[in-house]
Protein backbone atom coordinates (compact mmCIF):
# COMPACT_ATOMS: atom_id res chain seq x y z
CA UNK A 1 0.00 0.00 0.00
CA UNK A 2 1.21 3.81 -0.30
CA UNK A 3 4.20 5.01 1.84
CA UNK A 4 4.78 8.59 2.14
CA UNK A 5 8.27 9.40 0.88
CA UNK A 6 9.15 11.03 4.01
CA UNK A 7 8.65 7.65 6.49
CA UNK A 8 12.27 6.13 6.56
CA UNK A 9 13.30 3.09 8.99
CA UNK A 10 11.95 2.51 12.20
CA UNK A 11 9.00 4.80 11.27
CA UNK A 12 8.07 3.35 8.18
CA UNK A 13 7.87 -0.46 10.14
CA UNK A 14 5.50 1.23 12.35
CA UNK A 15 3.79 2.98 9.75
CA UNK A 16 3.04 -0.62 8.02
CA UNK A 17 2.10 -2.41 11.44
CA UNK A 18 0.01 0.41 12.34
CA UNK A 19 -1.88 -0.05 8.77
CA UNK A 20 -2.14 -3.56 9.00
CA UNK A 21 -3.78 -3.79 12.54
CA UNK A 22 -6.03 -1.60 11.92
CA UNK A 23 -7.12 -3.69 8.60
CA UNK A 24 -7.40 -6.75 10.41
CA UNK A 25 -9.70 -5.12 13.45
CA UNK A 26 -13.20 -5.92 13.69
CA UNK A 27 -14.49 -1.94 12.80
CA UNK A 28 -14.42 -0.70 9.25
CA UNK A 29 -11.33 1.60 8.87
CA UNK A 30 -11.10 3.75 5.09
CA UNK A 31 -7.54 4.53 5.06
CA UNK A 32 -6.20 7.53 3.35
CA UNK A 33 -2.76 8.73 2.39
CA UNK A 34 -1.22 12.36 1.73
CA UNK A 35 -0.88 13.11 -2.20
CA UNK A 36 2.59 12.51 -2.34
CA UNK A 37 2.11 8.86 -0.84
CA UNK A 38 3.28 6.29 -3.33
CA UNK A 39 4.09 2.79 -3.72
CA UNK A 40 7.69 2.53 -4.91
CA UNK A 41 10.33 0.26 -6.03
CA UNK A 42 12.58 0.30 -2.92
CA UNK A 43 15.88 0.94 -1.85
CA UNK A 44 19.11 -0.54 -0.99
CA UNK A 45 19.56 1.96 2.39
CA UNK A 46 15.56 2.15 2.73
CA UNK A 47 13.58 -0.81 4.58
CA UNK A 48 12.09 -2.64 1.87
CA UNK A 49 8.83 -3.91 3.38
CA UNK A 50 5.79 -2.44 1.26
CA UNK A 51 7.93 -1.95 -1.75
CA UNK A 52 7.99 -3.74 -5.34
CA UNK A 53 10.91 -4.75 -4.43
CA UNK A 54 10.47 -6.62 -1.97
CA UNK A 55 7.76 -8.39 -3.45
CA UNK A 56 9.74 -9.34 -6.05
CA UNK A 57 12.24 -10.68 -3.63
CA UNK A 58 9.48 -13.05 -1.64
CA UNK A 59 8.19 -14.61 -4.82
CA UNK A 60 10.95 -15.81 -5.74
CA UNK A 61 10.85 -18.15 -2.85
CA UNK A 62 8.76 -21.32 -2.65
CA UNK A 63 6.12 -21.11 -0.57
CA UNK A 64 6.73 -23.03 2.83
CA UNK A 65 3.34 -23.00 5.05
CA UNK A 66 0.77 -22.70 2.14
CA UNK A 67 0.08 -24.19 -1.43
CA UNK A 68 0.55 -20.98 -2.66
CA UNK A 69 1.49 -17.39 -1.56
CA UNK A 70 -0.97 -13.82 -2.30
CA UNK A 71 0.62 -10.37 -2.68
CA UNK A 72 -1.92 -7.68 -2.40
CA UNK A 73 -1.36 -4.09 -3.96
CA UNK A 74 -3.53 -2.09 -2.45
CA UNK A 75 -4.54 1.58 -4.62
CA UNK A 76 -2.36 0.00 -7.53
CA UNK A 77 -2.62 3.43 -9.48
CA UNK A 78 0.42 5.20 -6.70
CA UNK A 79 2.59 2.95 -8.18
CA UNK A 80 5.72 5.18 -9.48
CA UNK A 81 6.43 4.24 -12.91
CA UNK A 82 9.81 2.82 -11.75
CA UNK A 83 7.96 0.46 -9.63
CA UNK A 84 5.02 -0.61 -12.04
CA UNK A 85 8.04 -1.43 -14.84
CA UNK A 86 9.68 -3.37 -12.28
CA UNK A 87 6.37 -5.48 -11.44
CA UNK A 88 5.98 -6.31 -15.23
CA UNK A 89 8.89 -8.83 -14.14
CA UNK A 90 6.87 -10.56 -11.93
CA UNK A 91 3.88 -10.39 -14.19
CA UNK A 92 5.36 -11.47 -17.61
CA UNK A 93 6.99 -14.72 -15.77
CA UNK A 94 5.41 -15.27 -13.11
CA UNK A 95 7.02 -17.71 -10.54
CA UNK A 96 4.93 -20.62 -9.66
CA UNK A 97 2.72 -20.78 -6.53
CA UNK A 98 2.08 -17.27 -6.76
CA UNK A 99 -0.75 -15.20 -6.82
CA UNK A 100 -0.43 -11.26 -7.38
CA UNK A 101 -4.04 -9.27 -6.79
CA UNK A 102 -3.93 -5.46 -7.63
CA UNK A 103 -6.63 -3.46 -6.65
CA UNK A 104 -8.07 -0.23 -7.72
CA UNK A 105 -10.75 2.33 -8.09
CA UNK A 106 -8.76 4.14 -11.21
CA UNK A 107 -7.98 1.80 -13.55
CA UNK A 108 -7.43 3.87 -16.03
CA UNK A 109 -4.46 5.40 -14.12
CA UNK A 110 -2.22 1.97 -14.14
CA UNK A 111 -0.18 1.22 -17.33
CA UNK A 112 -1.68 -0.40 -20.22
CA UNK A 113 1.36 -2.89 -19.67
CA UNK A 114 0.43 -3.75 -16.40
CA UNK A 115 -3.16 -3.71 -17.47
CA UNK A 116 -2.68 -5.95 -20.19
CA UNK A 117 -0.97 -8.64 -18.28
CA UNK A 118 -3.89 -8.46 -15.51
CA UNK A 119 -7.54 -10.17 -15.52
CA UNK A 120 -9.85 -7.96 -14.99
CA UNK A 121 -12.86 -8.65 -12.05
CA UNK A 122 -14.92 -5.84 -11.46
CA UNK A 123 -16.85 -5.84 -8.10
CA UNK A 124 -20.11 -3.54 -8.15
CA UNK A 125 -21.24 -1.02 -5.14
CA UNK A 126 -22.91 -2.36 -2.13
CA UNK A 127 -26.62 -1.67 -2.02
CA UNK A 128 -27.97 0.62 0.78
CA UNK A 129 -29.28 -2.01 2.89
CA UNK A 130 -25.85 -4.39 2.92
CA UNK A 131 -24.25 -1.26 4.25
CA UNK A 132 -26.86 -1.06 6.43
CA UNK A 133 -26.48 -4.09 8.02
CA UNK A 134 -22.92 -3.92 8.24
CA UNK A 135 -22.68 -0.95 10.16
CA UNK A 136 -25.35 -2.17 12.36
CA UNK A 137 -22.87 -5.35 13.20
CA UNK A 138 -19.55 -3.90 12.33
CA UNK A 139 -19.94 -0.15 12.46
CA UNK A 140 -19.26 2.96 15.15
CA UNK A 141 -16.77 3.23 17.34
CA UNK A 142 -14.34 0.54 18.71
CA UNK A 143 -12.11 1.11 21.51
CA UNK A 144 -8.40 -0.39 22.32
CA UNK A 145 -10.37 -3.44 24.21
CA UNK A 146 -12.25 -4.43 21.35
CA UNK A 147 -15.79 -3.14 23.03
CA UNK A 148 -18.48 -1.94 20.44
CA UNK A 149 -20.61 1.36 20.48
CA UNK A 150 -23.41 0.00 18.86
CA UNK A 151 -24.84 1.94 15.52
CA UNK A 152 -28.60 2.53 15.67
CA UNK A 153 -30.79 1.07 12.97
CA UNK A 154 -32.18 4.40 11.71
CA UNK A 155 -28.73 5.89 11.61
CA UNK A 156 -27.11 3.42 9.54
CA UNK A 157 -30.03 4.13 7.28
CA UNK A 158 -29.20 7.54 7.25
CA UNK A 159 -25.63 6.90 6.47
CA UNK A 160 -25.86 4.34 3.68
CA UNK A 161 -28.15 6.44 1.97
CA UNK A 162 -25.93 9.32 1.37
CA UNK A 163 -22.69 6.65 1.05
CA UNK A 164 -23.21 6.57 -2.72
CA UNK A 165 -22.22 2.61 -2.68
CA UNK A 166 -19.08 3.00 -0.21
CA UNK A 167 -19.11 1.33 3.11
CA UNK A 168 -16.35 3.76 4.31
CA UNK A 169 -18.26 6.58 3.16
CA UNK A 170 -21.19 5.44 5.45
CA UNK A 171 -18.37 5.00 8.09
CA UNK A 172 -17.33 8.46 8.05
CA UNK A 173 -21.30 9.64 8.82
CA UNK A 174 -22.72 7.16 10.89
CA UNK A 175 -21.63 8.17 14.59
CA UNK A 176 -22.76 11.95 13.45
CA UNK A 177 -25.69 11.76 10.49
CA UNK A 178 -29.03 11.91 12.78
CA UNK A 179 -27.30 15.77 14.13
CA UNK A 180 -26.20 16.42 10.86
CA UNK A 181 -29.19 15.89 9.21
CA UNK A 182 -31.42 17.68 11.70
CA UNK A 183 -29.11 20.45 11.30
CA UNK A 184 -29.27 20.59 7.72
CA UNK A 185 -33.26 20.45 7.93
CA UNK A 186 -33.28 23.65 10.20
CA UNK A 187 -31.02 25.48 7.75
CA UNK A 188 -33.31 24.33 4.87
CA UNK A 189 -36.18 25.80 6.70
CA UNK A 190 -34.52 29.42 6.83
CA UNK A 191 -36.65 32.20 5.06
CA UNK A 192 -34.51 34.95 2.92
CA UNK A 193 -33.29 37.57 5.33
CA UNK A 194 -33.57 36.14 8.29
CA UNK A 195 -31.25 36.91 10.87
CA UNK A 196 -29.66 33.90 11.66
CA UNK A 197 -28.83 32.91 8.10
CA UNK A 198 -24.95 34.04 8.41
CA UNK A 199 -24.97 31.93 11.84
CA UNK A 200 -26.73 29.15 10.14
CA UNK A 201 -23.66 29.43 7.51
CA UNK A 202 -21.06 29.13 9.71
CA UNK A 203 -22.70 26.73 11.65
CA UNK A 204 -22.68 24.27 8.78
CA UNK A 205 -18.78 25.14 8.39
CA UNK A 206 -18.05 24.15 12.03
CA UNK A 207 -19.83 21.34 12.14
CA UNK A 208 -20.10 19.58 8.79
CA UNK A 209 -16.43 21.07 7.19
CA UNK A 210 -14.64 18.62 9.40
CA UNK A 211 -12.89 15.83 8.62
CA UNK A 212 -11.58 13.08 10.64
CA UNK A 213 -7.70 12.01 11.05
CA UNK A 214 -6.88 8.23 11.60
CA UNK A 215 -7.47 8.61 15.56
CA UNK A 216 -11.19 9.98 14.88
CA UNK A 217 -10.59 13.61 16.21
CA UNK A 218 -10.72 16.22 13.34
CA UNK A 219 -7.93 17.23 11.55
CA UNK A 220 -8.65 20.40 9.10
CA UNK A 221 -11.28 21.47 7.24
CA UNK A 222 -13.30 20.44 3.98
CA UNK A 223 -14.16 22.30 1.22
CA UNK A 224 -17.52 24.86 2.58
CA UNK A 225 -18.82 23.68 -0.83
CA UNK A 226 -18.82 19.98 0.56
CA UNK A 227 -20.58 21.22 4.07
CA UNK A 228 -23.52 22.44 1.79
CA UNK A 229 -23.63 19.32 -0.52
CA UNK A 230 -24.69 17.43 2.53
CA UNK A 231 -27.23 19.69 3.69
CA UNK A 232 -28.63 19.92 -0.17
CA UNK A 233 -28.35 15.48 0.12
CA UNK A 234 -30.26 15.34 3.68
CA UNK A 235 -32.63 17.39 1.77
CA UNK A 236 -33.06 15.24 -0.85
CA UNK A 237 -33.62 12.43 0.61
CA UNK A 238 -36.08 14.07 3.02
CA UNK A 239 -38.40 15.15 0.21
CA UNK A 240 -38.10 11.55 -0.95
CA UNK A 241 -39.33 10.58 1.97
CA UNK A 242 -41.98 13.33 1.83
CA UNK A 243 -43.10 11.60 -2.11
CA UNK A 244 -43.38 8.24 -0.39
CA UNK A 245 -45.39 9.01 2.08
CA UNK A 246 -47.89 11.50 0.18
CA UNK A 247 -48.16 9.09 -2.93
CA UNK A 248 -48.61 5.78 -0.83
CA UNK A 249 -45.55 3.99 -1.50
CA UNK A 250 -44.26 0.70 0.22
CA UNK A 251 -41.44 1.83 0.03
CA UNK A 252 -39.59 2.18 3.74
CA UNK A 253 -38.54 5.85 4.70
CA UNK A 254 -34.99 6.87 5.24
CA UNK A 255 -35.93 9.26 8.15
CA UNK A 256 -37.60 6.66 9.92
CA UNK A 257 -37.40 8.19 13.37
CA UNK A 258 -39.55 11.42 12.16
CA UNK A 259 -42.36 9.06 10.31
CA UNK A 260 -45.28 11.55 12.24
CA UNK A 261 -43.65 14.71 10.63
CA UNK A 262 -43.01 13.50 7.37
CA UNK A 263 -46.56 12.60 7.29
CA UNK A 264 -47.36 15.63 8.87
CA UNK A 265 -45.63 17.53 5.67
CA UNK A 266 -46.82 15.41 3.18
CA UNK A 267 -50.66 16.40 4.01
CA UNK A 268 -49.49 19.56 3.82
CA UNK A 269 -47.79 19.65 0.25
CA UNK A 270 -49.12 17.99 -3.25
CA UNK A 271 -46.84 16.04 -4.91
CA UNK A 272 -46.16 18.48 -7.42
CA UNK A 273 -44.53 21.09 -4.81
CA UNK A 274 -42.62 18.18 -3.54
CA UNK A 275 -41.53 17.46 -6.84
CA UNK A 276 -40.94 20.89 -7.36
CA UNK A 277 -38.84 21.59 -4.18
CA UNK A 278 -36.71 18.65 -5.20
CA UNK A 279 -35.67 20.27 -8.73
CA UNK A 280 -34.69 23.39 -6.56
CA UNK A 281 -32.26 21.46 -4.36
CA UNK A 282 -31.19 19.34 -7.46
CA UNK A 283 -30.80 22.76 -9.09
CA UNK A 284 -28.30 23.89 -6.52
CA UNK A 285 -26.38 21.04 -6.03
CA UNK A 286 -25.43 21.63 -9.91
CA UNK A 287 -24.43 24.65 -9.71
CA UNK A 288 -22.20 24.00 -6.38
CA UNK A 289 -20.37 21.19 -8.36
CA UNK A 290 -20.48 23.76 -11.12
CA UNK A 291 -18.10 26.08 -8.90
CA UNK A 292 -20.54 28.19 -8.96
CA UNK A 293 -20.10 31.50 -5.91
CA UNK A 294 -21.84 29.96 -2.65
CA UNK A 295 -23.83 32.55 -1.77
CA UNK A 296 -25.32 32.64 -5.58
CA UNK A 297 -26.51 29.13 -4.89
CA UNK A 298 -27.66 29.62 -1.31
CA UNK A 299 -30.27 33.13 -1.62
CA UNK A 300 -32.10 31.30 -4.58
CA UNK A 301 -32.54 27.90 -2.89
CA UNK A 302 -33.68 29.39 0.41
CA UNK A 303 -36.07 31.83 -1.93
CA UNK A 304 -37.14 28.42 -4.04
CA UNK A 305 -37.84 26.83 -1.02
CA UNK A 306 -39.83 29.40 0.95
CA UNK A 307 -42.34 29.79 -2.20
CA UNK A 308 -44.43 27.25 -0.40
CA UNK A 309 -47.36 26.15 -2.03
CA UNK A 310 -49.78 23.54 -0.13
CA UNK A 311 -51.95 21.00 -0.97
CA UNK A 312 -55.59 21.62 -1.92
Amino acid sequence: FPMAGSEKGDKRIEHIRDTVKRRVAPGIHGLSYPGAASIAIGRDDDTRAGSVGELRRQAGYRPVEAKVKVFVISQAERMTREAANSLLKVLEEPPPNNLVILTTERKGELLDTIVSRCQSVRFRDLSETQIADLLVERGGEWDKKGNHTPVSREAAVLAAALSGGSLTQAQDLVNDVVKIRNQALRFLSLRPGDPDFHKAVADLDKNLGFVSGEDGKPKGLKSDRRSIELVLDFGILWLGDLLRAATGSSLPLINQDRKGEIQEQAARFSVEEIRRRSTVLEDARSALRGNVYRPLVLYPLLHGLSQEKTAT
